[in-house]
């Protein structure tokens, strides 16, 4: 069976992944695994947990120096500290204008359609804003085709990540497309 997935291949592979010192993929594989019998936002949460974290660790981008402040930036900052305003409001702007010079799961995505790597795709990004936004806003994910359909885009996202970084290559299931692929997809050594 030529398209069957060779399952001891791409377990040795992840095997050696997880048994790495410090391997910093085995705690959200265990909560993906785990979340599987559990309510959809549920698994919702897991997942674009796990998918954050994988996404930080596999990419370069996580490495490059945080974007330092920009003069407007440090301006509206110099600015704050002056007027009569709530210690709460000015912890919470200064804390948006902090969080500006990081690179977010988006951010990396958006990379990654860019340079075509993983396949990652605009569908891709739309599930993932429509699913961590939900749940990370207090929604709860509806049953419907739509919310199964992006969950899968993102648990298949999941995959992709961590046979990346098992350094796996074979074939696996697609869970988008519901086909056995070939993996890697093309040449993703720059993530």
């Amino acid at each position: 069976m030529a398209d069957a997935i060779d399952s001891e291949k791409m377990l040795a592979s992840c095997a050696e992944l997880f048994v790495q010192e410090e391997c910093p993929y085995i705690a959200h594989v265990c909560g993906c695994l785990e979340s599987m019998n559990s309510s959809l936002t549920s698994q919702a949460i897991l997942v674009c947990a796990a998918l954050e974290a994988v996404l930080q660790c596999l990419s370069a981008d996580n490495q490059a120096a945080e974007v330092p402040a920009s003069e407007d930036q440090e301006k509206l900052m110099a600015y704050l500290n002056q007027i009569e305003a709530s210690k709460a409001f000015v912890d919470r702007i200064t804390g948006f204008l902090t969080a500006m010079g990081s690179v977010r799961p988006k951010d990396i995505l958006i990379r990654w359609i860019d340079r075509s790597l993983l396949e990652v795709s605009q569908e891709d990004l739309q599930a993932w804003q429509k699913v961590r936004h939900c749940v990370a806003h207090g929604g709860l994910m509806t049953l419907d085709n739509d919310a199964i359909q992006a969950l899968s885009r993102l648990k298949n996202l999941f995959n992709k990540c961590v046979l990346q970084a098992a350094g796996y290559e074979g074939k696996f299931m697609d869970y988008v497309t519901w086909s056995h692929r070939e993996f890697p997809l093309a040449d993703n050594s720059n993530l």
